[in-house]
């Protein structure tokens, strides 16, 4: 609950959520010419979405100060990194939760949840690509946040923004660039492939399953880690330096 409360606190995070939501709305009633039926609409939404999310972790790193390491914590570091990142992660999933449950109902309200080119009468049912994208924005959230949270225990705020940025760009460029040349693949081994777990690309190519989920929860785990080994280090670091001997 510490996580939820200390995200849900900043009011940034309630005017981005309104934003998107009015972004969502504006997409949907704008006359736009030669818009595919249903895949427009969805497509369109889940960009708001994802930069949603983003700016989401950037309010983390800006709002939510990282937890001081004392000796008199009641729990491991590790245990308090973990709890923080859950509680997040959990506030963020019934926000974005909310927001595609009310972007779909708004396209139902239109009438536009049928998949068809212009010559179909027919076409396929897009109900179940909303689930997808939630569960999408939940998996790409984790990653963001854990990064986020790793990155403000070890830079300042504004040097963690910056590195988050580099991050975001080259988890879209670099792994396909690891994957024609094989000798970079160790290199970005440790950077997350967001060109796959990018909601946009989910619903575009509709390649949801399993390993993309199980993934993106692993990178997210392996960032809280190292976020959760160099809190216990400075954790150690100030016991210490509380413990020792002061001049006689």
């Amino acid at each position: 609950m510490e996580g939820w409360q200390a995200l849900a606190r900043a009011r940034s995070v309630w005017a981005l959520a309104a934003g998107a939501l009015v972004f969502s709305g504006l997409s949907l009633v704008a006359e736009l010419p030669l818009r595919e039926p249903g895949r427009f609409n969805l497509t369109t939404l889940a960009l708001i979405d994802q930069l949603l999310v983003l700016l989401l972790v950037c309010v983390q790193i800006t709002t939510v100060r990282p937890a001081g390491p004392s000796p008199w914590w009641p729990c491991a570091p590790e245990v308090a990194v973990l709890g923080r990142a859950l509680g997040m992660v959990a506030l963020c999933a019934v926000l974005t939760g909310a927001l595609v449950g009310l972007q779909y109902l708004a396209v139902a309200a239109i009438d536009d949840l049928e998949a068809r080119v212009f010559t179909q009468q027919v076409g396929e049912r897009l109900d179940g690509h909303y689930f997808i994208l939630w569960a999408g924005l939940v998996v790409y959230t984790a990653v963001l946040l854990a990064w986020g949270t790793t990155l403000r225990l070890l830079l300042r705020p504004g040097l963690t923004l910056l590195t988050l940025m580099v991050l975001v760009f080259s988890g879209y460029a670099l792994p396909r660039l690891g994957e024609s040349v094989a000798g970079l693949a160790p290199l970005v081994a440790a950077i997350p492939d967001l060109g796959s777990l990018a909601p946009v690309q989910l619903v575009e190519s509709r390649d949801w399953n399993a390993r993309v989920a199980l993934y993106g929860l692993a990178h997210a785990a392996m960032a809280w880690l190292l976020g959760a080994v160099a809190l216990r280090a400075f954790w150690d670091r100030g016991r210490a330096v509380d413990s020792a001997p002061g001049p006689t």
